[in-house]
Protein backbone atom coordinates (compact mmCIF):
# COMPACT_ATOMS: atom_id res chain seq x y z
CA UNK A 1 0.00 0.00 0.00
CA UNK A 2 1.64 3.23 -1.27
CA UNK A 3 2.22 6.03 1.46
CA UNK A 4 2.64 9.75 1.43
CA UNK A 5 6.73 11.03 2.16
CA UNK A 6 6.78 14.91 2.17
CA UNK A 7 10.72 16.14 1.06
CA UNK A 8 12.59 19.10 2.88
CA UNK A 9 12.15 20.61 -0.85
CA UNK A 10 8.48 20.63 -0.15
CA UNK A 11 7.76 18.21 -2.84
CA UNK A 12 4.97 15.96 -1.67
CA UNK A 13 5.81 11.87 -2.83
CA UNK A 14 3.30 9.13 -2.78
CA UNK A 15 5.95 5.75 -2.43
CA UNK A 16 5.13 2.45 -3.37
CA UNK A 17 5.56 0.14 0.02
CA UNK A 18 8.19 -1.78 -1.93
CA UNK A 19 10.79 0.84 -1.24
CA UNK A 20 9.88 1.22 2.32
CA UNK A 21 13.29 1.56 4.38
CA UNK A 22 15.45 2.32 1.24
CA UNK A 23 16.87 5.93 0.47
CA UNK A 24 15.57 7.14 -2.48
CA UNK A 25 15.85 10.60 -4.33
CA UNK A 26 13.70 13.48 -4.61
CA UNK A 27 12.40 14.23 -8.59
CA UNK A 28 12.45 17.74 -7.65
CA UNK A 29 15.67 18.63 -5.89
CA UNK A 30 17.13 15.57 -6.71
CA UNK A 31 18.54 14.98 -2.76
CA UNK A 32 18.45 11.74 -0.99
CA UNK A 33 15.55 11.10 0.73
CA UNK A 34 15.44 8.54 4.09
CA UNK A 35 11.99 6.17 4.27
CA UNK A 36 10.68 5.20 7.37
CA UNK A 37 10.50 0.87 7.48
CA UNK A 38 6.91 -0.28 6.92
CA UNK A 39 5.18 -0.68 9.89
CA UNK A 40 3.47 -4.25 11.11
CA UNK A 41 0.09 -5.01 9.50
CA UNK A 42 -2.41 -5.36 12.14
CA UNK A 43 -3.02 -9.14 13.26
CA UNK A 44 -6.22 -10.72 14.99
CA UNK A 45 -6.13 -13.39 16.94
CA UNK A 46 -6.93 -16.68 15.50
CA UNK A 47 -10.80 -18.37 16.06
CA UNK A 48 -9.46 -21.50 16.62
CA UNK A 49 -6.74 -20.83 19.04
CA UNK A 50 -9.44 -19.59 21.40
CA UNK A 51 -11.63 -21.68 20.75
CA UNK A 52 -8.58 -24.06 21.75
CA UNK A 53 -8.15 -22.92 25.04
CA UNK A 54 -11.86 -22.55 25.89
CA UNK A 55 -12.10 -26.11 24.79
CA UNK A 56 -9.69 -27.75 27.31
CA UNK A 57 -10.99 -25.43 30.06
CA UNK A 58 -14.47 -26.30 29.95
CA UNK A 59 -14.61 -29.62 28.74
CA UNK A 60 -11.75 -30.40 31.72
CA UNK A 61 -12.22 -34.06 32.81
CA UNK A 62 -14.54 -34.85 29.57
CA UNK A 63 -12.26 -36.41 27.45
CA UNK A 64 -14.14 -35.44 24.63
CA UNK A 65 -13.92 -31.65 25.15
CA UNK A 66 -10.39 -32.13 25.80
CA UNK A 67 -8.96 -33.83 22.91
CA UNK A 68 -11.04 -31.60 20.45
CA UNK A 69 -8.76 -28.83 22.46
CA UNK A 70 -5.91 -30.48 21.40
CA UNK A 71 -7.18 -31.39 17.63
CA UNK A 72 -8.43 -27.53 16.96
CA UNK A 73 -5.21 -26.47 18.91
CA UNK A 74 -3.02 -28.13 16.34
CA UNK A 75 -4.89 -27.12 13.14
CA UNK A 76 -5.09 -23.07 14.96
CA UNK A 77 -1.10 -23.59 14.80
CA UNK A 78 -1.28 -24.46 11.12
CA UNK A 79 -3.66 -21.59 10.39
CA UNK A 80 -1.05 -19.24 12.19
CA UNK A 81 1.96 -20.15 10.69
CA UNK A 82 0.58 -19.76 7.16
CA UNK A 83 -0.76 -16.66 7.78
CA UNK A 84 1.87 -15.30 10.13
CA UNK A 85 1.29 -11.76 8.90
CA UNK A 86 -2.02 -11.61 9.86
CA UNK A 87 -3.17 -14.84 12.53
CA UNK A 88 -1.66 -14.28 16.32
CA UNK A 89 -3.26 -16.33 18.93
CA UNK A 90 -0.15 -18.77 18.62
CA UNK A 91 -0.05 -19.06 23.06
CA UNK A 92 -3.26 -19.54 23.22
CA UNK A 93 -3.46 -22.54 20.96
CA UNK A 94 -0.40 -23.97 22.92
CA UNK A 95 -1.45 -23.73 26.07
CA UNK A 96 -5.16 -25.39 24.58
CA UNK A 97 -3.14 -28.54 23.32
CA UNK A 98 -0.98 -28.29 26.55
CA UNK A 99 -4.17 -28.21 29.08
CA UNK A 100 -6.18 -30.49 26.69
CA UNK A 101 -2.70 -33.19 26.98
CA UNK A 102 -2.27 -33.04 30.68
CA UNK A 103 -6.40 -33.02 31.55
CA UNK A 104 -6.68 -35.97 28.79
CA UNK A 105 -3.92 -38.38 30.72
CA UNK A 106 -5.33 -37.19 33.95
CA UNK A 107 -8.88 -38.27 33.32
CA UNK A 108 -7.97 -41.45 31.96
CA UNK A 109 -5.76 -41.89 34.86
CA UNK A 110 -8.45 -41.31 37.12
CA UNK A 111 -10.67 -43.65 35.70
CA UNK A 112 -8.17 -46.56 35.64
CA UNK A 113 -7.31 -45.68 39.10
CA UNK A 114 -11.02 -46.70 40.18
CA UNK A 115 -9.60 -50.14 39.64
CA UNK A 116 -6.48 -50.44 40.44
CA UNK A 117 -6.57 -48.68 43.70
CA UNK A 118 -9.55 -50.25 45.22
CA UNK A 119 -12.02 -47.74 44.57
CA UNK A 120 -14.57 -49.82 42.48
CA UNK A 121 -14.51 -52.26 45.82
CA UNK A 122 -15.47 -49.33 48.17
CA UNK A 123 -18.12 -47.95 45.97
CA UNK A 124 -19.20 -51.53 46.14
CA UNK A 125 -19.18 -51.99 49.61
CA UNK A 126 -21.26 -48.91 49.90
CA UNK A 127 -23.66 -50.33 47.58
CA UNK A 128 -24.28 -53.25 49.59
CA UNK A 129 -23.96 -51.62 52.86
CA UNK A 130 -26.93 -53.14 55.21
CA UNK A 131 -28.36 -55.29 52.38
CA UNK A 132 -25.99 -58.19 53.11
CA UNK A 133 -26.37 -61.09 56.05
CA UNK A 134 -22.94 -62.44 56.58
CA UNK A 135 -24.36 -64.74 59.02
CA UNK A 136 -25.80 -68.50 59.86
CA UNK A 137 -24.51 -71.51 58.19
CA UNK A 138 -22.83 -71.30 54.49
CA UNK A 139 -25.22 -73.42 53.40
CA UNK A 140 -28.51 -72.01 52.49
CA UNK A 141 -31.68 -73.51 52.19
CA UNK A 142 -34.67 -72.55 51.09
CA UNK A 143 -37.06 -75.21 51.26
CA UNK A 144 -40.35 -73.36 49.92
CA UNK A 145 -38.88 -73.00 46.73
CA UNK A 146 -36.82 -76.28 46.79
CA UNK A 147 -33.12 -75.71 46.57
CA UNK A 148 -29.99 -75.11 48.85
CA UNK A 149 -26.84 -73.39 47.46
CA UNK A 150 -23.19 -73.19 49.71
CA UNK A 151 -21.39 -70.02 50.23
CA UNK A 152 -17.52 -70.59 49.52
CA UNK A 153 -16.87 -68.27 52.84
CA UNK A 154 -17.88 -66.05 54.70
CA UNK A 155 -17.45 -63.18 52.98
CA UNK A 156 -20.31 -63.73 50.84
CA UNK A 157 -23.36 -62.46 52.09
CA UNK A 158 -27.36 -63.28 51.43
CA UNK A 159 -29.58 -60.39 50.17
CA UNK A 160 -32.22 -59.50 52.78
CA UNK A 161 -35.15 -58.42 51.01
CA UNK A 162 -36.68 -55.24 52.29
CA UNK A 163 -39.66 -55.61 54.42
CA UNK A 164 -42.08 -54.24 51.52
CA UNK A 165 -40.77 -57.69 49.41
CA UNK A 166 -40.74 -60.75 51.97
CA UNK A 167 -40.66 -63.55 51.14
CA UNK A 168 -44.48 -65.12 50.73
CA UNK A 169 -45.72 -61.71 48.71
CA UNK A 170 -46.68 -63.29 45.22
CA UNK A 171 -47.20 -59.76 44.64
CA UNK A 172 -43.48 -58.69 44.27
CA UNK A 173 -41.71 -59.90 41.58
CA UNK A 174 -38.09 -60.98 43.07
CA UNK A 175 -40.28 -63.38 45.93
CA UNK A 176 -38.76 -66.33 45.45
CA UNK A 177 -35.07 -65.37 44.75
CA UNK A 178 -31.93 -66.10 46.54
CA UNK A 179 -29.13 -63.67 46.14
CA UNK A 180 -25.52 -64.67 47.02
CA UNK A 181 -23.06 -61.18 47.41
CA UNK A 182 -19.03 -60.96 47.08
CA UNK A 183 -19.58 -57.21 48.22
CA UNK A 184 -15.95 -56.58 47.70
CA UNK A 185 -16.27 -57.55 43.62
CA UNK A 186 -19.39 -56.35 43.80
CA UNK A 187 -19.32 -60.62 42.18
CA UNK A 188 -23.21 -62.19 42.47
CA UNK A 189 -24.79 -65.84 42.39
CA UNK A 190 -28.76 -65.69 41.30
CA UNK A 191 -30.94 -68.43 41.92
CA UNK A 192 -34.59 -68.38 41.19
CA UNK A 193 -37.10 -71.29 40.02
CA UNK A 194 -39.53 -70.82 37.21
CA UNK A 195 -43.30 -72.71 36.33
CA UNK A 196 -42.94 -74.67 33.35
CA UNK A 197 -44.23 -77.17 31.20
CA UNK A 198 -43.71 -80.56 33.04
CA UNK A 199 -43.14 -81.85 29.67
CA UNK A 200 -41.14 -79.61 28.87
CA UNK A 201 -37.14 -80.93 27.90
CA UNK A 202 -34.10 -78.86 29.24
CA UNK A 203 -33.49 -77.67 26.20
CA UNK A 204 -37.25 -76.01 25.60
CA UNK A 205 -36.32 -74.21 29.23
CA UNK A 206 -33.00 -73.26 28.45
CA UNK A 207 -34.57 -71.43 25.19
CA UNK A 208 -37.01 -70.07 27.08
CA UNK A 209 -34.54 -68.33 29.68
CA UNK A 210 -32.80 -67.07 26.67
CA UNK A 211 -35.56 -65.27 25.41
CA UNK A 212 -36.26 -64.13 29.01
CA UNK A 213 -32.33 -62.69 30.00
CA UNK A 214 -32.56 -59.89 27.30
CA UNK A 215 -35.03 -57.97 29.55
CA UNK A 216 -34.20 -59.80 33.24
CA UNK A 217 -34.88 -56.75 35.55
CA UNK A 218 -33.98 -58.70 39.04
CA UNK A 219 -31.88 -57.50 41.90
CA UNK A 220 -27.86 -57.83 41.51
CA UNK A 221 -27.74 -58.25 37.86
CA UNK A 222 -27.42 -54.69 37.57
CA UNK A 223 -28.98 -52.55 39.90
CA UNK A 224 -29.15 -52.96 43.71
CA UNK A 225 -31.47 -51.53 45.19
CA UNK A 226 -34.68 -53.61 43.64
CA UNK A 227 -36.02 -50.30 42.40
CA UNK A 228 -34.46 -49.34 39.30
CA UNK A 229 -35.20 -50.92 35.86
CA UNK A 230 -32.80 -52.01 33.03
CA UNK A 231 -33.82 -51.70 29.51
CA UNK A 232 -31.83 -50.66 27.14
CA UNK A 233 -29.31 -54.05 26.88
CA UNK A 234 -26.73 -56.08 24.29
CA UNK A 235 -26.23 -59.72 24.63
CA UNK A 236 -23.82 -61.99 23.35
CA UNK A 237 -23.85 -65.74 24.35
CA UNK A 238 -22.04 -68.64 23.69
CA UNK A 239 -23.18 -72.20 22.87
CA UNK A 240 -24.57 -73.88 25.67
CA UNK A 241 -23.22 -77.47 26.93
CA UNK A 242 -24.96 -80.02 28.77
CA UNK A 243 -23.33 -81.16 32.29
CA UNK A 244 -23.55 -84.30 33.85
CA UNK A 245 -25.93 -84.61 36.74
CA UNK A 246 -27.09 -87.66 38.77
CA UNK A 247 -30.45 -89.71 38.41
CA UNK A 248 -33.48 -87.66 36.29
CA UNK A 249 -32.03 -84.40 36.45
CA UNK A 250 -30.66 -82.74 33.72
CA UNK A 251 -28.21 -79.36 33.90
CA UNK A 252 -26.90 -77.04 30.71
CA UNK A 253 -24.65 -73.84 31.21
CA UNK A 254 -24.32 -71.05 28.91
CA UNK A 255 -22.16 -67.74 29.15
CA UNK A 256 -23.58 -64.79 28.35
CA UNK A 257 -22.28 -61.23 27.96
CA UNK A 258 -24.86 -58.45 28.99
CA UNK A 259 -24.44 -54.65 28.97
CA UNK A 260 -26.55 -52.27 30.47
CA UNK A 261 -27.31 -49.41 32.49
CA UNK A 262 -23.25 -48.60 31.86
CA UNK A 263 -22.00 -52.10 33.26
CA UNK A 264 -20.25 -54.34 30.78
CA UNK A 265 -20.89 -58.01 32.80
CA UNK A 266 -20.41 -61.72 32.30
CA UNK A 267 -22.42 -64.13 33.20
CA UNK A 268 -22.30 -68.05 33.68
CA UNK A 269 -25.70 -69.82 33.73
CA UNK A 270 -26.95 -73.07 34.98
CA UNK A 271 -30.13 -74.11 34.03
CA UNK A 272 -31.37 -77.40 36.14
CA UNK A 273 -34.62 -79.35 35.87
CA UNK A 274 -35.89 -82.56 36.75
CA UNK A 275 -37.60 -84.43 33.79
CA UNK A 276 -41.40 -84.74 34.61
CA UNK A 277 -41.36 -81.59 36.86
CA UNK A 278 -42.81 -78.49 37.26
CA UNK A 279 -40.47 -76.19 37.68
CA UNK A 280 -36.58 -75.40 36.30
CA UNK A 281 -34.04 -73.85 37.93
CA UNK A 282 -31.84 -71.03 36.50
CA UNK A 283 -28.31 -70.36 38.26
CA UNK A 284 -26.98 -67.13 37.58
CA UNK A 285 -23.24 -65.79 38.36
CA UNK A 286 -22.05 -63.23 37.55
CA UNK A 287 -19.25 -59.82 37.68
CA UNK A 288 -17.63 -57.16 35.93
CA UNK A 289 -15.66 -58.77 32.68
CA UNK A 290 -12.61 -56.96 33.16
CA UNK A 291 -12.53 -59.48 36.98
CA UNK A 292 -14.47 -62.68 35.97
CA UNK A 293 -11.28 -64.41 35.23
CA UNK A 294 -10.10 -63.96 38.93
CA UNK A 295 -13.37 -64.32 40.26
CA UNK A 296 -14.79 -67.54 37.85
CA UNK A 297 -13.29 -70.21 40.55
CA UNK A 298 -15.31 -68.85 43.53
CA UNK A 299 -18.50 -68.22 40.91
CA UNK A 300 -18.43 -71.81 40.17
CA UNK A 301 -17.25 -73.06 43.12
CA UNK A 302 -20.96 -71.63 44.46
CA UNK A 303 -23.13 -72.69 41.24
CA UNK A 304 -21.49 -76.44 41.55
CA UNK A 305 -22.87 -76.29 44.85
CA UNK A 306 -26.01 -75.83 43.71
CA UNK A 307 -28.79 -78.91 44.35
CA UNK A 308 -32.32 -80.04 44.67
CA UNK A 309 -34.16 -80.54 47.96
CA UNK A 310 -36.56 -83.61 47.86
CA UNK A 311 -39.79 -83.82 45.70
CA UNK A 312 -41.83 -83.14 48.64
CA UNK A 313 -39.98 -80.49 50.19
CA UNK A 314 -41.03 -78.19 47.43
CA UNK A 315 -43.91 -76.41 46.41
CA UNK A 316 -46.76 -77.68 44.04
CA UNK A 317 -47.25 -74.85 41.71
Amino acid sequence: MPFALTCTCGARLEIDDKFAGQTITCPDCHQPLETRKAEAASRRTSGLALASIILALVGAFTIVGTVAAVLVGAIALLQIANKSDRLAGKGYAVGGILIGVIMTAGTLFAISSVELFGLTAMMSDAAWAGKLDFGGPLEVVRDPQGFAITRPSPHWGVYRLPPSRAIGDLNQSAWDDLLLVLPSDDAIVLCFAVPVNPNDDIDTCRERFERDFQHLEKVGLFNKSGRVFVRAATMNSKPSKKLPMPGNIDKVEMQIDKSAAGEDKRFLVHVVKSRGDNLMYVVIGGARRSRFPRLEGQIREVMDSFRLLPRNARPDW
